[in-house]
């Protein structure tokens, strides 16, 4: 999946310009996608280039003009293939935070939950950003595009609240083998005494 996909099926709702594409990512696609505004512009160029987009221009005299892209039938027909095809099964496994949590035991513990109480932070805010937009209960609307975005939402919610979950757990474990073992101390003591 790539940023060209998002921007088609973004576009696909209707036209906008770079800067109405960001708001739309930022906004509706919170947990789903980032991208900053030059990669958008890059996006659009080779989509525009490669017949996806068009371009036109709207010319202000009051302020900058704006160039609204709409998605081409040849965009349109893309867009369908990629929705048509049947995503990996099972994600490729590059999880940076896992990854580093692998290594982190050869550093220091305290290292390990000090990355992890960032990225808790991180997914706590998320979480609180979809909350509010996610409402707590499906949509009755008879319209599949709001309830599969609804959807898609939730599943994202799932997962931060799962991670949230695993954070927390880890940060358990971290602790209790930093805790002393009154059990060991007292073994120890007996051998010291006898």
């Amino acid at each position: 999946m790539s940023l060209n996909q998002v921007l088609l099926g973004i576009l696909s709702d209707g036209p906008a310009t770079g800067y109405q594409l960001r708001q739309v990512i930022d906004r509706d696609l919170v947990g789903l996608w980032r991208a900053d505004q030059s990669q958008i512009y890059r996006s659009l160029t080779s989509l525009v280039r490669d017949g996806l987009v068009s371009r036109s221009t709207i010319v202000q005299t009051d302020r900058p003009s704006q160039h609204p892209h709409t998605i081409t039938e040849a965009g349109k027909a893309e867009l369908r293939d990629w929705l048509a095809e049947i995503p990996e099964s099972v994600p490729p496994a590059r999880d940076p935070l896992l990854l580093r949590v692998w290594f982190l035991g050869q550093v220091d513990p305290d290292l390990a939950r000090r990355t992890l109480a960032v990225r808790r932070k991180d997914l706590v805010a998320l979480e609180a950003e979809l909350a509010t937009q996610a409402h707590g209960e499906w949509p009755r609307s008879s319209d599949p595009t709001d309830a599969l975005r609804y959807a898609a939402r939730a599943h994202r919610l799932a997962h931060i609240r799962t991670d949230v979950a695993w954070i927390d757990a880890t940060d358990r474990l971290l602790a209790s083998l930093n805790a002393p073992n009154p059990a060991a101390n007292s073994e120890s003591e007996r051998r010291d005494k006898g």
